[in-house]
């Protein structure tokens, strides 16, 4: 189950934004969105970056 947070973070990735855009929009740091990511890849046993963004595209978790 994602967090809210996690939730948002995933679906400005999956929109192509990096770490430090969302952490403005989010108002938290970019050191913040890094750690709530690679959180993310662990709960979704992903290897890495461009899995995530795959998956978020994939199941719809995107914002244009």
């Amino acid at each position: 189950l994602l967090s809210d947070c996690e939730t948002t973070i995933l679906c400005r990735v999956g929109s192509g934004q990096t770490d430090q855009p969302i952490g403005e929009i989010l108002g938290i740091s970019s050191a913040t969105v890094k750690w709530n990511r690679k959180k993310l890849m662990h709960k979704l046993e992903l290897c890495n970056h461009t899995e995530l963004v795959f998956y978020a595209y994939k199941k719809g978790f995107s914002v244009l």
